[in-house]
């Protein structure tokens, strides 16, 4: 009986992690991370945004070292802005 119930245990706890590892493969094929949590949980996350902020500052050093701001024509028949 104590052998039944300690199986039933163990693949309960394990049943989560079966169950995600579609969801991992996904995740590794695109290149994220995926970390494994606390009561079968985890986090995928996509390393390509730790470089947006570096990116992002880099092309406003660029801009701002130019000084020039692209010349804006407005469109014929709304009011959207055309980028020349």
């Amino acid at each position: 009986m104590r052998a039944r119930f300690t199986r039933l245990i163990r693949r309960t706890l394990s049943w989560p992690a079966h169950r995600l590892d579609a969801q991992d493969a996904r995740a590794y094929n695109r290149g994220w991370t995926v970390t494994s949590g606390k009561f079968g949980s985890r986090t995928y996350r996509d390393p390509r945004w730790d470089h947006v902020e570096e990116l992002r500052a880099e092309h406003l050093r660029d801009e701002a070292a130019t000084g020039s701001r692209p010349d804006l024509a407005p469109a014929q028949r709304d009011a959207r802005a055309v980028l020349r």
